[in-house]
């Protein structure tokens, strides 16, 4: 298939350059571009739900044009926030598991708090049963107009999402003018294909259309060492349809929809922990003070604390790291298959003027998202053994010499409904005043069987329990268990623009929202400690409960923009971002004790904007302070006996809070005919101000270098103290850049010589500071030549083979017998990679 697939791109490739049709003009190169006579050429984007160019809006975005998407070969969202400073993204066992975050704000717990919106509509979600960004996050990008990426706090803009920024994907529209459209095509090493097309074709002058459609196949950079074979690819295949319907200037209607069908192999990883085949673990004692102490509620059974806390190794993620070896499926032998997603997208937006300048917007949404997703979930893999244990003889996963050990397969089914819609009326075009009032109706329904399994290597009669023959007889996973999450959102909003003078203009908005959550929780599930003819039987614990919730919230900014000139424009604003309150169904708890509360943000930013050298250089800036509170996180805190035996449980719990200072510099401009640059840098000081909380973990306290005993209340607690430490996920400084040069090389056709830079910081991958990803820099080179027909680039990303760990996951380690503790999934980086790309338009 993956031969084929390289064979016919190329083929293709080849027709298209062969072609000798008449072609019409299109965008070339990437940003920068310039207009003739060397000026920077202005963008338009749609940040504020209004055209506006992109000098002229008063927040800090970051757009990408189609020409841009085009040449760096954005495909997802991990190459959006590649190439924007400020966004990072790290990575969960699931490929659906992605979690960005927009200037240091962590996507910890709780919903994502960065707004995923297609077309002005948004698709956000939250996974259930594992964090990260639901099913519509990690979508394959195909034939888009424009990415826009918003920074700072956006909730009275976007509705609810958009807790620290927005990333807004805007499809291309049909047009009516004439029939367009092109075909490209990529192969690369590590066999990767793709194959794109898109036709554009006019019915009348004023009904249009537009078809596109792609395929891409990957094998993946890294073999399994414990089967053999090659992880970490996918295959993905879909196609959109649009129509636009516009039988005046004051009318206009576009309809898009979309299907796709994606196929995402396992994450190639490296284990951390105390395995016998790796050993890269630590036991931390804990301080004198602290070990062997009793916790919990007054009056009730104590929690007694243990004396060493087991982790695994700390310091730089991936320093020392070996294989990658990850589990194989007990029911075939072969790799798990990972996950498969076929999502259906389909948006209807009009837009009527009923008058000279009040228009009536409206955005009607809805998405249908399928997946199943199988796969290891223990971070570590040993080849399938036989192995007798008490007389019974079952598979498993052995190491040389030892006994069998825990593991944990995860298996989920998972239907994700949405619908959206929003009204908006408004005049936003006049001189003086401007304004908008408007509504937001968002429904989600997300229904997931839960097949997960685990074993974390307890005992029956001093031997560790493993559960392989019982899996062998379920075809490979547990029970499967109902759970779901149905969300509904009602909001109104209103915005106001007003002219003090022709330079200063002030501003107000806002939105007031009220969220309701049902959930259905499933039980947990149980292994046996007693075998029935050789086999632990699975049992189900605990009860099928239901549960609901409901929050308010009220969502303001104010700004204030100076125009000094038509080049140069300072403003303020302050802004509050809400991540609304909710449950948590990564974790089963006590339905009493699984709600959390609403984390609030508050904004503060200055900045300019301008034009300098007849419009030869734009120099743009901002600083801003957030003030962050009630962050949303997992701990491990004292419960009573009744709720839990062992005195603690997990649960999803505001913190306190943490502050971030940071800047940001643009900087683009032409340097000489032909040749642009430009520069995007962030800095941020993200620090916890107000992080004490108890807990009963080893392991945290362990990490933290101990707690304070005090008696809170009816509860005596070891209340771990992390005031002063960085946020996890973000780093201090990050920088992207870009050289681009192009001159006529024979008649029409231009050489084209582009390099991309990337640098991050050091980051933190926990709260306690205790692990770090190595500073990053990435190179990537393209050259080539264009002309308006077609185009042929060579491209090398990631030049200098950079492998260092960007993104891991921490765990209980399973591999670990008899203490357990803390493991870390290190997910393994993208190798050098050289390609060929080619595009032809008609």
């Amino acid at each position: 298939m993956k031969n084929y697939a390289i064979m016919r791109a190329a083929s293709i490739i080849a027709l298209a350059h062969a072609y000798s049709g008449t072609a019409l003009a299109q965008e070339r190169g990437s940003a920068p571009r310039t207009e003739e006579g060397g000026q920077l050429t202005e963008i338009t984007v749609t940040a504020r739900r209004r055209e506006e160019t992109l000098q002229s809006v008063p927040l800090t975005v970051q757009a990408f044009s189609s020409d841009a998407i085009e040449s760096k070969g954005i495909r997802d969202m991990a190459d959006v926030v590649k190439q924007t400073p400020g966004i990072f993204m790290d990575k969960g066992f699931v490929q659906q598991d992605v979690r960005p975050n927009i200037r240091g704000l962590p996507a910890t717990r709780g919903r994502p708090p960065v707004g995923i919106l297609l077309d002005g509509i948004d698709i956000s979600s939250e996974s259930i049963a594992s964090a990260g960004g639901g099913n519509l996050a990690n979508m394959k990008l195909v034939d888009l107009e424009r990415i826009e990426v918003v920074k700072g706090p956006q909730s009275a803009l976007y509705g609810r999402v958009a807790f620290g920024g927005a990333i807004n994907y805007i499809s291309k529209e049909p047009t009516s003018d004439r029939v367009e459209g092109y075909v490209s095509g990529e192969v690369a090493t590590y066999s990767q294909a793709e194959l794109r097309g898109a036709i554009n074709l006019p019915a009348t002058d004023t009904l249009s259309f537009r078809f596109n459609g792609a395929y891409s196949y990957f094998d993946g950079f890294y073999d399994n060492d414990v089967t053999g074979k090659r992880i970490g690819g996918f295959e993905s295949k879909g196609g959109a349809v649009a129509a636009k319907f516009q039988p005046s200037s004051d009318v206009k209607l576009v309809a898009r929809a979309s299907y796709s069908d994606d196929t995402y192999e396992v994450r190639p990883q490296y284990y951390i922990g105390g395995a016998p085949e790796v050993d890269m673990r630590e036991a931390i004692p804990l301080p004198s003070d602290v070990a062997g102490q009793q916790v919990g509620v007054i009056g009730a059974p104590q929690t007694t604390l243990g004396s060493v806390g087991y982790v695994a190794q700390r310091g730089k993620i991936g320093k020392g790291i070996g294989r990658v070896m990850l589990s194989a499926d007990p029911a075939t032998g072969e790799d798990f298959p990972g996950t498969h997603v076929k999502t259906f997208l389909s948006s209807l937006r009009g837009e009527f003027s009923v008058s000279d300048s009040i228009v009536v917007s409206t955005w009607t949404g809805f998405a249908r998202s399928r997946s199943r997703q199988r796969q290891d979930a223990d971070f570590f893999g040993r080849p399938l053994t036989s192995y007798t244990q008490a007389g019974v003889t079952q598979l498993a996963e052995v190491p040389e010499g030892g006994i069998a050990t825990g593991f944990f397969f995860f298996d989920a089914a998972t239907l994700t409904k949405q619908f959206s819609q929003e009204v908006r009326i408004g005049d936003q075009a006049s001189s003086g005043f401007r304004w908008a009032v408007g509504g937001l109706y968002w429904w989600e329904d997300v229904t997931q069987q839960l097949g997960s399994i685990s074993n974390a290597g307890f005992s029956v009669d001093g031997q560790p329990v493993n559960i392989y023959s019982n899996l062998a007889l379920l075809g490979g996973y547990g029970p499967a268990q109902d759970q779901g999450r149905t969300t509904k959102h009602y909001s109104a909003y209103a915005l106001a623009e007003y002219d003090l003078t022709d330079q200063l203009t002030i501003s107000a908005e806002g939105r007031y929202g009220k969220e309701k959550y049902d959930y259905l929780f499933a039980r947990s599930i149980g292994i046996s400690t007693t075998a029935v003819d050789g086999v632990y039987p699975f049992t189900l614990t605990g009860s099928v409960f239901e549960a609901s919730t409901s929050t308010n919230y009220f969502a303001p900014k104010v700004g204030l923009t100076y125009k000094v000139n038509p080049d140069l424009m300072f403003y303020g604003s302050f802004s509050r971002g809400i991540k609304p309150a909710g449950m948590s169904q990564v974790q089963t708890p006590n339905p009493d004790d699984a709600a959390f509360g609403t984390e609030k943000l508050n904004n503060y930013e200055i900045g300019f904007k301008s034009s300098l050298f007849n419009r030869r250089l734009r120099f743009n800036a901002s600083i801003f302070r957030m003030d962050y509170k009630d962050k949303q996180e997992s701990t491990l805190v004292p419960v009573p006996y009744s709720v839990n035996p062992q005195g603690n449980v997990s649960l999803v719990q505001n913190v306190g809070g943490a502050r971030i200072d940071g800047a940001e510099v643009e900087l683009a401009g032409v340097i000489a005919p032909g040749l642009t640059f430009s520069v995007g840098y962030t800095y941020l000081d993200a620090r916890y101000t107000d992080y004490d909380l108890p807990s009963t973990s080893p392991i945290t306290i362990a990490l933290a270098g101990g707690c304070t005993i005090r008696t809170e209340g009816n509860l005596k607690g070891c209340f771990v103290n992390l005031d002063g430490n960085r946020l996890e996920a973000s780093a201090r400084h990050s920088a992207v850049g870009s050289l681009n040069y192009r001159t006529p090389l024979t008649g029409d056709l231009d050489l084209l010589l582009q390099s991309d830079i990337q640098y991050r910081s050091r980051r933190y991958q926990d709260n306690t500071n205790s692990y770090w990803y190595a500073p990053y820099a990435n190179v990537d080179l393209r050259a080539g030549v264009e002309n308006d027909r077609y185009s042929i680039i060579f491209f090398v990303t990631n030049l200098f083979d950079n492998r260092s760990i960007q993104s891991a996951q921490s765990g209980g380690d399973t591999q670990a017998l008899p203490s357990g503790g803390l493991a870390m999934a290190a997910f393994a980086a993208d190798k050098r990679q050289f390609g060929l790309r080619g595009r032809f338009n008609f």
